[in-house]
């Protein structure tokens, strides 16, 4: 289980500005983290994991107060959060889905392929932008299960890259690597500086599928754009990407859908092109718009997927 903390700053209330830059955290060191490891490694162990996670979702609920605000906050934009119960009751399967996709990426990640059902929806948009020979860009988000989005790709004849934040805790990290030996997919960590620009440009033009998050500013510029009934800051850094490389834009999901089982949805952005290089800040704005209206659609279809367990829409909580 893991919470995450963004630090606090200004922003004006629309347009292209300097963002508050999110900082990740994940609670639960390597003995925590190392215990579900262990269950997801037998059969054994992932039917006794549910009991395990029901306490660990208490434990956040009743001993991580910013955790919780964050989640009533949630709550209460998708309109779950009523009365002090129906926020409670939210808050407690909104930790607890979370854990449980957090244990599903840990077997998936270990080689426990055959344990996952994944439907596709979507996928030929992928392919169709392959044939163009300049790699896809597929824009994610901290809204289902990122890992299982990337393995279910593992069919189209193409390498994949993922792009991650490279602010985990070391031994967090460790924990998690120990398991990825077998995973069809490449990672590149990023801080969200010119450097790692160069690789994910790099990756496209040697026609890979390159995944970014495009609902956290890492570094740099963000946009505020309207988001479940406020103001959100969100990352321009994957159209600044998308527009160098013109690669062809697929927005993508994988939500869970019951134990083990996913649903991939892709949905094609295009080619994405500047109007007016000299004003850039309104093809952002523009382009961001898009993506944040489909992330809003998904996560009131499945707000207890929410991974952005800090507060989203600034000092809101």
């Amino acid at each position: 289980m893991s919470a995450q903390t963004a630090s606090a700053g200004e922003s004006a209330a629309s347009g292209t500005v300097a963002a508050p830059q999110w900082e990740g955290k994940r609670r639960g060191g390597r003995l925590g983290n190392g215990f579900f490891v262990v269950l997801t490694r037998t059969a054994v162990g992932r039917a006794l994991a549910p009991f395990f996670l029901f306490w660990v979702a208490l434990y956040f609920l009743v001993a991580v107060p910013k955790t919780r605000r964050v989640s009533f906050d949630l709550a209460r934009r998708v309109g779950r959060g009523e009365s002090a119960l129906g926020r409670l009751s939210f808050a407690f399967r909104h930790f607890y889905t979370y854990g449980a996709m957090l244990i599903e990426r840990m077997a998936l990640l270990g080689g426990g392929e055959e344990l996952f059902e994944i439907e596709k929806h979507g996928e030929e948009s992928i392919r169709e932008g392959l044939e163009e020979g300049r790699g896809v860009l597929l824009l994610s988000s901290h809204l289902g299960n990122w890992e299982a989005m990337a393995q279910c790709l593992s069919c189209i004849d193409a390498p994949v890259t993922l792009v991650m934040y490279d602010g985990v805790q070391p031994q967090v990290k460790a924990a998690l690597e120990s398991l990825a030996r077998e995973r069809s997919f490449d990672v590149l960590y990023t801080d969200g500086g010119p450097v790692s620009a160069a690789g994910i440009l790099s990756a496209l033009r040697q026609g890979r599928i390159v995944g970014m998050m495009a609902d956290r500013t890492l570094a740099g510029r963000g946009v505020k754009l309207p988001f479940l009934g406020g103001l959100a800051d969100f990352s321009v850094g994957p159209y600044s990407i998308a527009a160098a490389s013109r690669a062809p834009v697929v927005q993508v999901f994988a939500m869970r859908i019951a134990s083990y089982r996913y649903a991939f949805h892709g949905f094609s952005m295009g080619v994405m092109e500047y109007r007016d290089r000299r004003r850039k800040d309104e093809d952002f704005e523009r382009w961001g718009a898009r993506y944040a209206e489909r992330l809003e659609e998904f996560t009131r279809r499945y707000p207890h997927q929410w991974g952005n367990l800090y507060p989203f829409w600034g000092d809101s909580v």
